[in-house]
């Protein structure tokens, strides 16, 4: 599938890529210095037509649920809205329900993680610094490089509405998501 926010030219893709994991390799030795804790948000981004919303960052590899940090005195709810309209350009949603909540040590950093569901997702995709690819996928087969994180998520959001006997998500929830998600 193409990418709905069309793709940079190969020269410029690869240089912002560099100078992104750079700045991502300087920022996680101030993290070692600090050892920060963060609050943040992740958003299943579910479109009118099932589909998930995934990104892929310029400083990581993998396709990941959009999100980022939570604000001072901002909701889960409001950050994610905020973050999709950041990463993916997002103008319109029918609902938000919790999906689970984790905390991660990762990269010298304390994340306490707060995964939600926005469903009816409407977005116009654009690419930024941070955002190198928007593409939608099927729940049910998911690029080989989606992060273990995102695979869990998208997992345990197809279990609940297998349960609830909702249309559409009632296939083997997780038969093409390669088995047991090892989440270390």
């Amino acid at each position: 599938m193409a990418d709905p926010a069309g793709p940079r030219p190969l020269v410029v893709a690869l240089l912002l890529r560099a100078i992104m994991r750079t700045a991502y390799a300087a920022q996680r030795a101030l993290w070692f210095a600090h050892r920060p804790s963060v609050r943040g948000v992740r958003a299943l981004a579910v479109t009118r037509d099932r589909r998930v919303v995934l990104v892929k960052h310029t400083y990581v590899p993998g396709w990941y649920l959009p999100g980022g940090g939570i604000k001072d005195g901002e909701t889960s709810e409001a950050a994610v809205l905020r973050e999709l309209a950041e990463e993916i350009g997002l103008v319109g949603h029918s609902k938000i329900t919790p999906l689970f909540e984790f905390r991660q040590r990762i990269d010298h950093r304390e994340d306490h993680v707060s995964a939600l569901v926005v469903e009816g997702v409407e977005y116009q995709p654009r690419l930024s610094l941070e955002i190198e690819a928007i593409r939608e996928f099927d729940p049910i087969t998911l690029p080989p490089d989606a992060t273990p994180r995102t695979r869990h998520a998208i997992e345990l959001w197809l279990t609940r509405a297998a349960k609830r006997g909702e249309p559409n998500e009632t296939r083997q929830a997780g038969a093409s998501l390669g088995g047991p998600i090892d989440l270390g």
